[in-house]
């Protein structure tokens, strides 16, 4: 498993100053902003943010370091259990090999392995997400980016 999250979380927001556009490739310059939290004890906290940059509000929920780890044990026991179904339906002697095969890309690649990497990668649930008023997760940060 990824290392036990810990009583307080860091991540950086960054402020989008230029979309700077290539014929390839875009990116941007942006002003970053480190900040630290603290965790709740259990459940889970809603925090106001404001971006030094352009003071912006932002909305975090936080979670607390027992939640974290019990949602990757669940990823770790799901990510088992769909290999395991692949392993099963692999040695069925009903299902053709093109379908053995597609089985094992699709659940085994796409599915299990995601989730099996990410039950052990520290970024891949960290605890913390953007949300709105209503308690909806964010996607679209109107030029900026939290990390």
């Amino acid at each position: 498993m990824a290392p036990e999250p810990g009583k307080t979380i860091r991540f950086t927001m960054g402020h989008v100053l230029e979309v700077i556009s290539g014929p390839v490739v875009t990116g941007n310059k942006s002003a970053m902003h480190s900040f630290t939290l603290e965790r709740p004890d259990q459940g889970i906290r809603t925090v106001r943010l404001v971006c030094p940059t352009c003071g912006q509000n932002f909305l975090l929920e936080l979670r607390s370091a027992a939640a974290v780890t019990a949602r990757r044990r669940k990823l770790l026991a799901a990510s088992i259990v769909v290999a395991l179904l692949v392993v099963g339906a692999t040695q069925a002697p009903f299902f053709s090999p093109f379908v053995k095969a597609l089985i094992v890309v699709l659940l085994g690649l796409f599915v299990a392995l995601p989730m099996f990497l990410t039950s052990f990668s520290s970024k891949g649930h960290s605890g913390f997400r953007a949300v709105d008023a209503e308690g909806k997760v964010v996607r679209d940060h109107t030029g900026h980016r939290v990390e």
